[in-house]
């Protein structure tokens, strides 16, 4: 379904060297993390969420949007 082919573009964006922009990386983990909250794959989940809030920490700026994101990606894995 088209879900399955996201996230197999977002696996994607994660393998390659082409573009190595950590903002670009960090956002396909987000999305990563919010596939498997969908298919209730909370573990792996909560793998690629932590990634996420790693990968936008090391921007160093002040991205609220992301974060609130992946603090609701959060409480929908431990609801």
């Amino acid at each position: 379904d088209e879900t399955d082919k996201a996230a197999h573009y977002f696996n994607k964006v994660l393998e390659s060297r082409a573009d190595d922009s950590t903002k670009a990386r960090a956002a396909a983990l987000g999305n990563l993390g919010s596939y498997y909250i969908d298919r209730e794959e909370f573990s792996l989940a909560e793998q690629y969420v932590d990634r996420a809030e790693a990968a936008y920490q090391a921007l160093n700026n002040e991205d609220s949007v992301n974060a609130a994101t992946m603090a609701i990606f959060r409480a929908k894995i431990h609801e």
